[in-house]
């Protein structure tokens, strides 16, 4: 499994988590000519008899040999100034390139690195997001996100068939328009103009309700969407449980393990939880089926010591009464930990809705965009390297223990991590958004004097936020574009959670 060989290493350090993020595509991260690069390895594989899947859909399938594939693919590559494929002939099999020698440049070997470090980053973000959107365990939240990459590969289609269209020129401009506000080269990675075509497409649909994408023959099948109902969506408040972790979870919903770990202490069990018969055995029902879930994908790992720093329980919150959920409780290990410098506590952060209104009355006409982060209910898009699980462990009913292999949300500090990654992400291009985007926790808000400028910058976060390395996502289905302040004000408490 590919979720099992690529967890080992950290963005940052062996400290802190990165966050990160990616646009899908088809394509191969091996080629450098831009005109020509975009279709290189899947032409290859074609005339070769190899297919590469697509990753607009989740279609995976455990039996197809894709590593297979994907080596075949590149020792299939030729370089594009040798190749026959602009001339449209077929290729047959070709010897893999040789490995470099003395003979190689320093700079061959340097573009060597980074195209590379470009598969992989791509490689293992389309791995991790398949393995978090299956464990995603929200309701209806696979069927949407299915339904969103279905959209926009829709409209990348329309938008490659219509190229020449009277549209289009206005499309292309605020493109290169934002790369060059953004100081952002075509040189940086060779995706980085797909990124902004994919952001600028996303919002575009959005901020333009008569946008000929839905009167097309692509488009036309999503033009009732709910999606695009933002009125309607704003009444669908998530039924899912919330993202506090440890540290801030009120006490009130701790209650009743409280007592049943207290009782369990008392009979001398206390270091086999598991094993009195004061643990709530109706709990398995839930806690079995949900770790076995997250294992599947491979989000857990088993665990081959025998000390654990949490245990599985089940509680209910206050807004969700009579559904109870799989939580994790590590606070006994979070009275020694302590938050890393520079991270930031996102409780301490002004209020969201508050700093739209400052800039509302500032700027009669401003517009404003919501911005959610995808996150599943368990879980951040966050990796831990593997020398630092040891305090997201935890022993399940019957005693197994775990390990998580990415940022569970119960973990202390979980939110810190979160709001410090999407910071580092957005710190990138400070200069250009001071003041129009602000954040908080795993929520943006972005505003603009006017609806052009809430269109330029809402599409400016939606690209800092998933181009390379291409992990982490906006959740489009919890986030509202282009709307004015008595939208916001009007909106349950809960989306600001």
């Amino acid at each position: 499994r590919w979720i099992n060989d690529l967890d080992t290493d950290e963005e940052l350090s062996d400290t802190e988590y990165q966050e990160v993020s990616e646009g899908e595509d088809d394509g191969s991260d091996w080629e450098s000519d831009e005109e020509y690069a975009e279709g290189v390895i899947e032409e290859l594989s074609e005339a070769a008899g190899v297919t590469i899947r697509g990753r607009w859909v989740d279609d995976h399938n455990e039996k197809e040999p894709r590593w297979q594939d994907m080596v075949m693919a590149l020792e299939l590559w030729e370089d594009p100034s040798l190749s026959n494929l602009r001339e449209n002939k077929a290729v047959g099999y070709r010897a893999p390139r040789l490995p470099p020698n003395a003979m190689t440049s320093a700079g061959e070997m340097e573009d060597m690195k980074e195209q590379w470090e470009l598969f992989i980053d791509r490689t293992r973000a389309s791995s991790f997001k398949e393995a978090w959107h299956k464990a995603d365990l929200e309701p209806g939240a696979q069927e949407k996100y299915a339904e969103t990459q279905k959209i926009m590969k829709a409209y990348v289609d329309f938008f490659a068939k219509g190229t020449k269209g009277p549209w289009a020129p206005g499309m292309l401009e605020r493109q290169f328009m934002l790369m060059m506000l953004l100081e952002v080269g075509p040189d940086v990675h060779r995706r980085v103009k797909r990124d902004m075509t994919f952001a600028n497409a996303m919002i575009t649909c959005f901020f333009e309700a008569d946008n000929p994408f839905f009167a097309s023959e692509e488009g036309l099948p999503w033009s009732n969407s709910t999606l695009f109902d933002q009125e309607a969506r704003a009444k669908m408040i998530p039924d899912v449980r919330s993202s506090h972790s440890n540290r801030i979870r009120s006490a009130d919903q701790w209650k009743k393990w409280d007592k049943v770990r207290h009782e369990v202490m008392k009979s001398g069990q206390g270091a086999f939880l598991w094993a009195s018969d004061k643990y709530p055995q109706d709990w398995k029902y839930i806690t079995r089926p949900t770790i076995a879930h997250l294992y599947r994908h491979g989000l857990l790992a088993p665990r081959y010591k025998p000390e654990y720093s949490g245990c599985a329980v089940v509680l209910e919150e206050p807004s969700r009464p009579g559904k109870p959920e799989l939580y994790f409780d590590f606070r006994e290990d979070a009275q020694e930990m302590k938050p890393r410098q520079p991270m930031q506590d996102p409780l301490k952060v002004k209020p969201l809705l508050e700093s739209a209104r400052d800039y509302a009355a500032k700027n009669p006409d401003a517009y404003f965009s919501f911005l959610r982060i995808w996150s599943a209910p368990h879980f951040w898009p966050l990796m831990l390297g593997y020398d630092n699980r040891d305090g997201t462990s935890f022993a399940d009913d019957i005693g197994r223990t775990w390990e998580w292999k990415f940022v569970p949300k119960d973990m202390p500090f979980s939110e810190w991590s979160m709001h410090h990654s999407l910071r580092l992400r957005l710190n990138e291009y400070e200069k250009v958004i001071e003041g129009k985007i602000f954040l908080k926790g795993d929520k943006l808000l972005v505003v603009g004097k006017n609806w052009g400028m809430c269109r330029n910058y809402s599409t400016i976060a939606y690209f800092a936020l998933t181009t390379r390395p291409w992990r982490l996502e906006v959740d489009v289905w919890k986030s509202f574009f282009g709307v004015k302040l008595d939208f916001l004000e009007n909106l349950d408490e809960r989306w600001w959670e």
